[in-house]
């Protein structure tokens, strides 16, 4: 009887707030922070992709975010005052990397990023590419491509080289431009990745949504596993019956081309030395750490896997 009367009070009060013009709002907001011209900057949106898409642009920007941070809040709104709510949350999310973020962080952070770019990596991207030549394989590439971004994300190929082998890609791409694809009435595109579990032993990872892709892939890459780039790959279905048929696909076919060949070029990337002089680099997270400052030497602790400072394999 009591439950009965604690939904009737709940359904007249709703009901009571209706009247006054109110109705219940979820409100979630992600960001990132970042440095640019000597200023502390935050990007947010109502989208998360929005976020991941920046930070994957922010590489050929010279630009260093931090990881996505979210907020999520439920509040009753007022009759015309849901845009102010939204600016509320929004400064919110902005105090709260604020807070984890401080300005140490950022000038820490640059005075590593702005360190030049070895070359390390070209000799073995173009020996790669030589076995590519002429073979006009569109998967091919994009893994190639993909070996390519991680040697530039960790400093060990100049963005002369970078731009090199993209205008190569760019060159194969148009002789490929009449290739035919087969399209159906829907698609379907899956984002995953390889990571070495334990030594020699692989594990795969791929979902439907790329923000949860690349937010698991960098939660690994922070704790030090040896991790591919990402592998996206579209599918055209006939009927959406047959998704779980294009993910079973996709997992074998992440089995047999990801294997412990691929990952050893990984490995081969990731083991190049550093521009970066590992012992300042551990003086600077010590130092967030004595501060307090945990979240920030954690998003610090990434790029230094990131840029082959800090290594576990």
């Amino acid at each position: 009887m009591g439950a009965i009367l604690r939904d009737a009070q709940c359904a007249e009060d709703v009901g009571k707030m209706a009247e006054l013009g109110y109705f219940e709002e979820e409100f979630v907001f992600f960001g990132c922070a970042y440095l640019e011209n000597g200023h502390i900057k935050y990007h947010i949106s109502g989208k998360e992709e929005r976020i991941c898409d920046f930070i994957e642009d922010c590489v050929l920007l010279n630009l260093y975010p931090t990881p996505v941070r979210e907020i999520l809040q439920r509040q009753l709104v007022p009759s015309g005052e849901l845009e102010s709510i939204k600016i509320k949350y929004k400064l919110q999310l902005a105090k709260m990397m604020q807070s984890d973020y401080p300005r140490i962080y950022f000038d820490t952070l640059q005075r590593f990023s702005t360190v030049a770019n070895s070359d390390d990596a070209y000799s073995l991207l173009l020996d790669i590419q030589e076995k590519l030549e002429g073979r006009f394989e569109e998967e091919e590439l994009h893994i190639y491509e993909g070996l390519v971004q991680m040697a530039f994300e960790a400093k060990v190929l100049t963005r002369q080289s970078y731009d090199t082998i993209h205008l190569w890609l760019k060159k194969m791409r148009m002789q490929m431009e009449d290739d035919v694809i087969i399209k159906e009435t829907f698609s379907r595109t899956l984002y995953g990745f390889v990571y070495e579990k334990t030594e020699g032993q692989l594990d795969y990872f791929f979902n439907a949504q790329k923000t949860a892709a690349m937010k698991q892939k960098m939660i690994l890459e922070q704790n030090g596993f040896l991790v591919s780039p990402l592998f996206i790959r579209t599918y055209w279905l006939d009927a959406l019956a047959k998704l779980a048929q294009a993910k079973q696909d996709y997992a074998q076919h992440m089995s047999e081309v990801f294997n412990k060949n691929y990952m050893n070029l990984v490995r081969e990337i990731r083991n190049l030395p550093s521009v970066i002089e590992r012992e300042e680099f551990l003086q600077a997270l010590s130092s967030l750490e004595t501060q307090g400052y945990l979240t920030a030497q954690t998003a610090l602790k990434g790029y230094g896997y990131r840029w082959n400072v800090l290594k576990q394999y």
